[in-house]
């Protein structure tokens, strides 16, 4: 980045986890921002796909013996009479097969072999790669390997890998891969679709597998940090000389050097070799946003504004255009100080508008997709074009990966090859309809359709041992009684493998109406809180990315810092009010590993924009120690707001068999016996003793336990030791409940544990003022 105004790291590594779901994967979520941040760049906002944050996650959705589960999850299960937002969770879980028992395969690699894939040994973790990946291929199996750089070259022809010699002879061809030249994409997968034709056999897997770094385009442009959305135009050179970009817009404005905001939505936010700084690699990039972009005619030309080398003549550039989906690419040379080359028009047509035709890339990809031949895209390194590879991925059926090491590699060749390449069902149609009437908020998963009251899903291919996630936010009017409601069910129609229709038996969804306010403060159930939290951090990233480029343009390119500033300050407290969020929903999930590298992204922005601000170190260290949360406003009793807490729990056991439950009172999280933990544990007892549904375990053989154990109730918090004595109680569930004192409010919350499988099934909360707790908060 050229800016000095801020270094902001994003450490965005979700969970831990290396693969997202298959189709919603994608090269620009988890992975790929860890990576972005080693190299000290800040992820543009586009670059911040929510369906990808939330599909990295592997949520534990029950595996089937056979075919694909499908599970629905409710953000609460009590809801206001006088209406409230609820948020939705479909999970789709794969089967697994171990690597023998999967079906013939027919597979090509296409590896892109560009020079630059001899950075950072690129080449060499493919390299180690294939070692594994022949230890596993079968006799049955059908296998070559296409290299592109500036030509595509078939290394390694389709071949039955039946003996020791041909496996030889392929390891000796990708032995000999040495990286040069240019990068041909487009070429190099069409040779590799022609591979396989070769051998294609309708019972086989026929797959693609898309290996690249990028092209010299993207990774100049994610060397700068630029920016891209309905429109991009990128221009390159080769020397010192500074080249300058301009276009002009429909209605004859001009975006350039001397206008680099527009009114129109564009902005230039990279421009090289104008001053002191100057690069032999230059590029300068132009770009309108997502939904920035209006309906016209746009013109591109370039400007040599002066030399800055000693030859005064001629010499060569280039020009790409990504117009939508659509990418295009210029060559020309200009020559003359002052001179100005036209180089292209363009129409861009709205998404409202007459539908644009796909790129032939894309085009290919999806005619094949048709012959039941897929393809799948690995980015590797920091420089591929996201958008292009992820487009790929899903218009050939297939999913797209990010791989930023060799141990990343290394998984990919060998224990998740299934999940990126083994389809499992087809064309699976989605939908969910509502029974009574909802406004639908927003969905995130898949390409989808917003009808009255439903909404369709279409997800072209489900992949062995995959899981999938979508998330739906509708909004439930003003009912006008309580009690249980039918709220819609959830309906999947599909392909299986061998050509013949599938349906999943319709899941309903209800909840129960209370009347009032919302019964507890924000989602109770541990599968959304999970989930929902990380829907949440992606789009509220994508806000503080915006915050940051826009504060960045008004300071560097208008001058206007007290605006710039401000932008800074919003950015600030965004940040500081989501860690909180996701501290608390860690804490209620008593998992460590949860959100880890979120609140360090955030940590470090709180570090950065606070220093931008002028603020000093130690404002900025009690800016991170601050973990307040803000008391929601209610006029509900206290002891109804806690009976509502204990009925949040009780719900989630609707349908179990009797259940037997322990339920442990509640303790402080500082350890201090305060007036309100008895107040809690007697309306708890006393809600839970109404419900005849459950066998409710005496408290005086849990105070034996916990005596034996040498637990006290605060020992309960850690699910560990809650799933212990649970187990020397001989209960299927055990209840435990946490009083969390700050200086103006109370968070008090209660966690449902199944001991035989140590899941955190719900975790409700409601959050006092102390003024609420009547003085019980006193010593």
């Amino acid at each position: 980045m050229k800016s000095g105004i801020i270094t902001v790291l994003l450490f965005v590594c979700i969970c831990g986890m290396i693969f997202a779901a298959g189709s919603e994967e994608s090269a620009s979520s988890s992975e790929r921002g860890l990576y972005l941040a080693e190299q000290g760049l800040v992820i543009p906002p586009e670059e911040v796909y929510t369906n990808s944050y939330i599909a990295s996650i592997d949520y534990g959705y029950p595996v089937p013996d056979e075919g694909f589960g499908v599970y629905l999850y409710s953000s609460n299960k009590q809801v206001s009479s006088l209406g409230q937002e609820v948020l939705l969770q479909f999970g789709i879980q794969g089967s697994d097969l171990a690597f023998e028992q999967l079906p013939p395969m027919n597979l090509v690699y296409v590896i892109d072999t560009s020079s630059s894939m001899n950075d950072e040994d690129k080449i060499e973790w493919v390299k180690q790669g294939f070692e594994i990946f022949l230890d596993k291929i079968r006799d049955q199996d059908y296998l070559s390997l296409v290299t592109f750089s500036d030509e595509p070259e078939v290394v390694f022809s389709s071949t039955r890998m039946d003996s020791p010699e041909k496996r030889r002879r392929f390891r000796d061809a990708v032995l000999n891969i040495n990286p040069s030249g240019g990068s041909n994409l487009e070429a190099g997968l069409e040779t590799g679709y022609e591979q396989i034709l070769a051998n294609y056999r309708t019972e086989y897997i026929n797959r693609v597998l898309f290996l690249s770094d990028g092209t010299e385009f993207s990774s100049r442009l994610a060397r700068e940090g630029a920016q891209s959305g309905d429109i991009r135009i990128s221009l390159i050179w080769e020397n010192y000389n500074d080249l300058d970009l301009h276009v002009r817009a429909p209605g004859g404005e001009k975006i350039n050097y001397a206008q680099r905001i527009s009114r129109s939505g564009g902005r230039l936010d990279v421009d090289m070799n104008a001053g002191g700084e100057k690069s032999s690699k230059p590029v300068e990039n132009i770009f309108w946003g997502e939904g920035a972009a209006v309906a016209g005619t746009y013109s591109v030309s370039v400007v040599n504004y002066s030399y800055h080398e000693p030859f005064k003549g001629e010499f060569p550039f280039s020009v790409e255009i990504k117009n939508g989906d659509e990418y295009s690419h210029f060559e020309g040379t200009i020559k003359g100080a002052k001179t100005e080359v036209q180089v292209a028009e363009f129409e861009y047509k709205t998404s409202g508008s007459i539908k644009r035709e796909k790129a032939s890339i894309y085009e290919l990809a999806s005619a094949y997709k048709d012959m039941g031949i897929n393809i799948s895209t690995i980015g590797v390194g920091v420089e591929f074009d996201v958008d292009m590879m992820t487009t790929l991925a899903k218009e050939g059926g297939g999913s797209s990966r990010f791989i930023s090491g060799r141990d990343e590699m290394e998984k990919i060749f060998g224990s998740e090859f299934a999940r990126m390449a083994v389809p499992l069902a087809r064309d699976l149609n989605i939908e969910f309809t509502f029974d009574t009437d909802v406004r639908i908020l927003d969905t995130w998963g898949y390409n989808h359709e917003i009808n009255e009251n439903s909404v369709s899903y279409y997800l072209p291919t489900l992949h062995l041992a995959d899981y999938e996630t979508i998330l739906l936010k509708y909004f439930l009017p003003e009912q006008s009684s309580a009690g249980e409601l039918p709220v819609g069910s959830l309906n999947i129609n599909y392909t299986d493998l061998f050509g013949k229709p599938g349906r999943i038996a319709p899941l309903a969804h209800r909840l129960t109406v209370v009347e009032g306010e919302a019964p507890v403060t924000g989602i109770s159930d541990a599968m959304l809180l999970h989930s929902g939290n990380m829907m949440l951090f992606a789009e509220k990233l994508k806000e503080i990315g915006e915050l940051y480029y826009t504060a960045l343009a008004l300071i560097n390119y208008q001058g206007d810092e007290a605006a710039g500033t401000e932008k800074l300050k919003n950015a600030m407290e965004l940040t500081s009010a989501l860690k909180k969020q996701l501290l608390n929903a860690r804490l209620r999930l008593d998992q460590e590993d949860y959100f880890t590298d979120q609140i360090t992204i955030l940590d470090n922005y709180i570090t950065a924009l606070g220093e931008d601000m002028g603020i000093d170190s130690v404002l900025i260290a009690e800016q991170k120690n601050n973990t307040e949360i803000d008391p929601s406003i209610s006029l509900r009793a206290l002891d109804l707001r806690i009976t509502d807490l204990c009925n949040e729990i009780l719900l989630e056991l609707d349908g179990a068999d009797e259940p037997t439950v322990a339920l442990s009172g509640f303790s402080s999280k500082d350890g201090v016996e305060y007036p309100m933990l008895g107040y809690l544990e007697e309306i708890s007892s006393l809600t839970f003793s109404r419900n005849s549904g459950i066998s409710l375990i005496e408290r005086n053989k849990l105070d034996e336990i916990l005596e034996e154990q040498k637990l006290g109730l605060t020992g309960l918090l850690d699910t560990d030791s809650a799933v212990e004595v649970g187990n020397l109680l001989a209960v299927r569930y055990i209840v435990t409940g946490t009083v969390i004192p700050m200086p103006g409010s109370v968070v008090v919350f209660s966690r449902l544990i199944d001991v035989e499988t140590a899941e955190i099934l719900n975790a409700a909360q409601v959050i006092l003022s102390r003024a609420d707790t009547g003085g019980l908060m006193d010593m």
